[in-house]
Formats: structure tokens, C-alpha cells, sequence
């Protein structure tokens, strides 16, 4: 298997496991996004894990944008948009799916 098939299963993967959590918690907050945000840092040990979520978030941006110009990636937006819309789960598979087509494209 390629490494690339695999960042892609592992896309795939990150959809499924944090919609399969936020779908629900939604449903039970009436939509409410908000309740998520406030959550977040609700005590010290949930604290801990937001926090370091956002430094990885913070850190694997500044990897991506710099790598893209390395590299001269395309669609960096999408990553981006995953980090928001998913998490870094997403995020951060699918950039290295992007890198390594274009590693493959410089082969050639």
C-alpha cells in the first residue's frame, strides 16, 4: 500500500470517528456550537487537551503553509478548511496526502 492510500484511509477514518461525536453532541445542544466552545476549558484536565490541540492546530499551520511554498503544493485551502470543519484528524492526513501526489508529481 502506498503511503498515500493510506493518509487517505486515514481521512476517511478522522470523518467517522469525530462526526460520530459531534453529530450527537449537537443533537443534544440543539445545534448550539457554542456549548462545544464553552466545554472546551469546562476543568483543568479537559482544559489540558483543548489547549494542546490548539498549539498542534497552531503548529501543523505553520508546517503546512511552509512546506507549500517548499514545495510549491496546490490546494492548500482544503487542509485549512478541514481544521475547521473536521479537526486536525482530518487536517493533517489529507495535507500529507496532498504533499506526497505532489513528491510522486516531482519524481517523474
Amino acid at each position: 500500500m502506498k503511503l498515500k492510500h493510506l493518509y487517505l484511509i486515514l481521512c476517511v477514518i478522522a470523518v467517522i470517528l469525530t462526526y460520530s461525536q459531534m453529530l450527537p453532541f449537537l443533537a443534544a445542544n440543539n445545534n448550539d456550537i457554542l456549548v462545544l466552545f464553552q466545554q472546551m476549558f469546562i476543568n483543568q484536565g479537559v482544559g489540558f487537551f483543548s489547549m494542546d490541540l490548539l498549539v498542534l492546530s497552531l503548529v501543523a499551520l505553520v508546517f503546512m503553509i511552509v512546506e507549500t511554498k517548499r514545495l510549491h503544493l496546490k490546494y492548500l485551502w482544503l487542509p485549512i478548511v478541514a481544521i475547521f470543519m473536521v479537526g486536525m484528524s482530518l487536517a493533517l492526513p489529507l495535507f500529507l496526502f496532498l504533499r506526497e501526489l505532489q513528491l510522486e508529481k516531482s519524481k517523474i
